[in-house]
């Protein structure tokens, strides 16, 4: 199959190669996702002698700013404190998995850690302090790893598939064309990201003091979503648009598969139309109101993906619980 040949240096260079070892037999192993908005945490029980996942047996989220401090940062590093809340989260993550019994641990790092000046030194830190061997993959690895798992989940032909991912300090959309060569959307304007614009350049506040936009005035949301049109003329390849015509769309990661399904009306599916009602009602809401500890942006979101939407002509999509690190599990020489 032509997909394995797209993901065999990705499997090669990031994972390894998968190979039973010589002792065999079931074993608990914890992956690290360390995002740019949240940390998340996954354990599972794997045989490997038959190279299977037999269960996840415990997951995890903790929120840790990381692409916020970056951008309230004039020097473009983590500073101490970020740090300190990172490797306190890891660490209690950590004690959780190995009360599951986990003792192999790996980890993958994102946007923040790509764009912050000491995002290698921090991730050294981390394997060096807490023995959670993290790597901070590309934002192509990243599409990559996204497009495979749900690929393996969702047991849907590659070919028919786009997977949509939004975090929080990129996004990426993912589909192959007519030869089955990738057709990758590469964008920074995620999460965080697009709630700190929000605020600095349509509200004018100051981000050192502001740290949610809420609640929106008509006019932010009418700002907002213009922006958003620029942003999607400008970036979005054109052969990505057809894909998008037909394809099934996935949407994965916290704002897609989490933030605005929990903000539509419950049952409903995540059309376009559901989505802009929920824009319509929640917009005046305050931080209070909301009341989630992602209240800052949960609106934005709902505003993001709206846009993102009616500008590429997406009637609706399908969140589905995969993870970045779903593609780690059965890999040798990544664990430590």
């Amino acid at each position: 199959m032509r997909l394995l040949k797209i993901f065999a240096p990705l499997v090669f260079l990031l994972l390894g190669a998968c190979q039973s070892t010589p002792k065999c037999g079931p074993e608990i192993r914890a992956a690290f996702d360390v995002g740019s908005g949240s940390t998340k945490m996954k354990v599972a029980e794997i045989n490997t002698c038959t190279q299977m996942i037999q269960k996840v047996v415990l997951e995890e989220q903790v929120k840790v700013d990381y692409r916020d401090a970056l951008e309230k940062n004039p020097e473009g590093v983590f500073t101490e404190k970020i740090q300190k809340d990172g490797l306190t989260a890891l660490e209690a993550l950590k004690m959780q998995a190995r009360a599951k019994g986990a003792r192999k641990f790996t980890g993958i790092a994102t946007a923040a850690f790509r764009q912050a000046k000491n995002g290698e030194a921090f991730a050294k830190s981390i394997r060096e302090k807490l023995g959670i061997p993290v790597r901070i993959i590309s934002q192509n690895e990243e599409a990559m790893l996204g497009f495979n798992a749900v690929v393996v989940k969702e047991r849907v032909a590659p070919t028919d598939l786009v997977v949509w991912d939004i975090g929080g300090g990129s996004q990426q959309m993912m589909a192959l064309d007519e030869k089955s060569e990738p057709v990758i959307y590469y964008g920074n304007l995620a999460s965080v990201s697009f709630k700190n614009h929000v605020i600095a350049k349509i509200q004018k506040k100051d981000l050192a003091k502001v740290e949610s936009p809420n609640p929106l005035k008509k006019n932010d949301v009418k700002k907002a979503l213009a922006y958003i049109d620029g942003e999607v003329k400008n970036s979005v390849p054109e052969n990505l648009r057809t894909k998008l015509v037909n394809a099934r769309i996935f949407g994965i990661g916290g704002v897609l598969s989490k933030s605005v399904p929990r903000q539509v009306v419950e049952g409903v599916d995540l059309s376009q139309k559901n989505i802009q009602a929920a824009m319509d009602k929640r917009a005046g809401m305050t931080d209070a109101q909301i009341n989630d500890p992602y209240s800052a942006t949960e609106i934005t979101n709902l505003l993001l993906v709206y846009g993102f939407m009616k500008n590429l002509n997406i009637s609706n999509y399908s969140k589905t619980d995969v993870s970045l690190v779903d593609g780690l599990w059965l890999s040798e020489g990544i664990w430590q």
